[in-house]
């Protein structure tokens, strides 16, 4: 039994993982110009630790109360890495239970 818990959790989170690049994967290349026209102004701007920037959108999800656990927001933040040349070169998913008001950036170099 805990084997089948183990593996259907294990596939639920390859889907999740696959969708995510599957949506995100296709901006790479692409401007940050394109991005915005698409998705609106980030919440946030940080630079890159070089010559680009990192432009942060961030979506708020609430986690409902179960028997064990309390409910709770979080955020999900994405994170999209912008070359000198206006072009988008990487990005990076992750949910937090911190705001956009407190959030860390995170530098990849």
């Amino acid at each position: 039994m805990h084997r089948l818990i183990l593996l259907t959790l294990l596939f639920t989170s390859f889907l999740a993982c696959t969708s995510t690049r599957k949506a995100l994967d296709p901006w790479l290349g692409a401007t940050k110009k394109e991005l915005i026209l698409n998705w609106g102004p980030p919440i946030r701007t940080a630079s890159d630790g070089g010559t680009g920037e990192i432009l942060i959108y961030a979506e708020q999800g609430d986690n409902p109360a179960t028997a064990t656990s309390r409910a709770y927001s979080f955020w999900s933040y994405t994170y999209m890495y912008v070359d000198s040349t206006g072009k988008i070169y990487h990005w990076l998913r992750k949910a937090s239970r911190v705001p956009p008001t407190d959030v860390g950036v995170i530098i990849r170099r």
